[in-house]
């Protein structure tokens, strides 16, 4: 359906910085519009600095519904949520949070689920796979947990955060005794799956998340990224012979999951 707007039009926002990349606000206001909702989501850039001026104007916004979030907001918006899915509330980081009756705000994060649909829209499972991943972020965390989740065999993370890795593997080991580790750089032959959780990618000249010249011939590389469609990490990837899924993917799969989420519905 064609997309309208007018006098009630639901509001939807995504923040983050940057935000050239995204784009959930297309695809989830085209979701809106098939599905009869009366609503468009919009995309604000909104820095770190000015982020808990913006969460509390928020507040103010009478016809203000949800509000996406996107690097490098995913943790620090868990405190603006008076109440959290038990996925949130596990990872600590929130990718979308609902503004509930009482004018309070619920948090919950599809990163990791979109990941495993995406991954399984083409054709790819987790099941007994090890996996390297880099980046222990909002992202990278809620990918962690799904993966696991999905039956990784294990999943071992790198993030130049020694801290922020060490803080993922704590909470993961509490639920997933002995199968995830944190490393340093390192090589990724004996890998089946190697995944980008990091923002590296979103400006030109960022460096390669991981070094991939011992990968082996048809390893699965994901990125999160999703713009460019095809990451340069994709690129090297593709070069050496590997499967590669992109952020448009990932987001792909938890549109739907977004969607009825920002209508009210309770995900699983």
């Amino acid at each position: 359906m064609e997309l309208t707007v007018d006098s009630s039009t639901r509001i939807h926002f995504l923040i983050g910085d940057p935000i050239a990349q995204v784009i959930g606000p297309t695809l989830i206001s085209q979701k809106m519009a098939d599905g009869g909702y009366n609503g468009v989501m919009l995309p604000l850039h909104v820095s770190k600095v000015d982020l808990p001026a913006v969460l509390a104007g928020f507040n103010g916004i009478q016809n203000l519904d949800s509000v996406l979030i996107t690097v490098p907001h995913k943790v620090s918006c868990v405190s603006h949520c008076s109440s959290l899915s038990s996925r949130a509330e596990k990872l600590g980081a929130v990718n979308i949070m609902r503004r509930k009756q009482d004018g309070t705000w619920h948090g919950d994060n599809f990163d990791g689920p979109g990941f495993i649909r995406g991954l399984e829209n083409h054709g790819h499972s987790v099941s007994g796979k090890k996996v390297y991943m880099a980046g222990a972020g909002g992202a990278g965390s809620s990918i962690s947990v799904s993966l696991l989740d999905a039956g990784a065999e294990s999943v071992t993370i790198y993030d130049k955060n020694v801290s922020t890795a060490h803080k993922l593997l704590g909470s993961l080991e509490q639920h997933y005794p002995g199968r995830v580790s944190v490393t340093a750089p390192r090589s990724v032959a004996a890998f089946d799956i190697v995944v980008n959780a990091t923002s590296a990618g979103l400006r030109e000249g960022d460096p390669l998340p991981v070094d991939l010249t011992d990968v082996r011939v048809g390893t699965l590389v994901a990125d999160v990224i999703t713009k460019p469609a095809v990451t340069p990490f994709m690129r090297d990837a593709l070069a050496r012979g590997c499967l590669v899924t992109s952020g448009t993917d990932m987001l792909d799969g938890q549109i739907d999951l977004l969607y009825r989420f920002v209508i009210g519905e309770e995900i699983a």
